[in-house]
């Protein structure tokens, strides 16, 4: 039997009368998903990124480490390419990413990490190691490799 969810479920008041809101499979993984990038983030900052937030996380995510062009950023993130543009003017503010023309296509644009944005990246790694062994502790090594197993057919589910 699973637990209820309470007053406290992200994004959502608690609502007796529709309860399967907070409690269907989307609002779970989306809460875990909420929930582990927080702890990526404060882990970022206890790392010495203290600006780092997770309204970063949105763009940074969706960037490969050569770069990734504007209009495909905006499809990864399945947002319009003015929204993907207010957040990389965050995220250069915070000097974490540049714009750069496309070496393939100089009237397109390329958003490239800076090298604030490159440690981010390399200390996001050891953030993420850090966090599976305590997802290890939580759920057991076998749990979590079932865990990652469940998620990754989920990702390829149609």
């Amino acid at each position: 039997m699973r637990k209820k969810l309470g007053p406290t479920t992200r994004g959502l008041r608690a609502d007796a009368r529709h309860p399967w809101r907070h409690e269907n499979t989307g609002r779970l993984l989306l809460m875990s998903v909420i929930n582990w990038q927080d702890i990526l983030v404060r882990g970022l900052q206890q790392k010495g990124f203290k600006k780092f937030r997770a309204s970063h996380m949105n763009l940074l995510r969706h960037i490969d480490v050569e770069g990734t062009r504007i209009t495909e950023i905006a499809e990864r993130a399945r947002l319009s390419k003015q929204a993907i543009g207010q957040l990389v003017a965050s995220c250069r503010t915070e000097h974490l990413v540049k714009v750069v023309s496309d070496p393939r296509d100089r009237r397109a644009k390329v958003v490239a990490f800076t090298e604030l944005g490159q440690a981010v990246i390399q200390a996001e790694r050891q953030v993420m190691v850090d966090m599976d062994e305590k997802l290890k502790r939580l759920l057991s090594a076998r749990g979590l490799r079932e865990l990652q197993h469940a998620l990754g057919r989920l990702s390829e589910w149609k």
